[in-house]
């Protein structure tokens, strides 16, 4: 979890040909006891029909991330997560939603609009690698007050992606109202 939620600590530069190297790594590494390329590889086929192929279970990311039209990296993060979301026993305060929650915590707090004008694409890559408001698992991280702070940002940043508005102080206005929110949540 920790390599999926702060991945350039672990590999500098994230980048597919990295994660590819880290993950094949990982497993000779754990003696086959961790299987995530097994894990993905089957999700894609089982839920999304994506063939098992030669290229193994990046070539199937890649056929993946092109039907969305998006990045490997951010597609990785996405179907690792949702591998995780299927495969493991998922509470509230599971050390894995603590992980997730943690980072993208941490990625609310870089809101500010001279460091995301000026590092925008990793910023946004990695925020939707790892939220799926979809996934019942991940919503159940986040309070009903919290959540609804989450989607909000969601939209917002997917304007901005889309260049339907420029970067606003509306990211800084939602930054602060969650933190506002999660700040009522400690003092209850």
């Amino acid at each position: 979890m920790l390599f999926i939620t702060r991945t350039g600590m672990y590999i500098g530069k994230v980048s597919k040909e990295s994660i590819i190297s880290f993950i094949h790594g990982y497993e000779i590494g754990t003696e086959g006891k961790c299987k995530i390329s097994g894990l993905i590889s089957d999700l894609l086929f089982n839920e999304f029909g994506i063939k098992k192929m030669a290229t193994g279970w990046n070539g199937q990311i890649e056929e993946y991330s092109k039907q969305r039209n998006q990045d490997w990296t951010i597609s990785f993060r996405q179907l690792i997560l949702k591998s995780f979301y299927r495969n493991e026993n998922f509470v509230k305060d599971s050390e894995f939603n603590k992980h997730l929650k943690s980072r993208l915590e941490s990625k609310i707090g870089q809101l500010n609009l001279e460091w995301v004008a000026s590092d925008f694409q990793n910023w946004y890559d990695e925020w939707k690698g790892l939220v799926d408001l979809k996934e019942e698992n991940f919503r159940i991280i986040w309070t009903e007050k919290e959540l609804e702070v989450i989607c909000d940002l969601d939209n917002e940043i997917d304007k901005i992606y889309n260049n339907k508005i420029q970067l606003t102080n509306k990211l800084l206005e939602l930054r602060s109202k969650y933190e506002n929110k999660t700040k009522t949540q400690q003092n209850v």
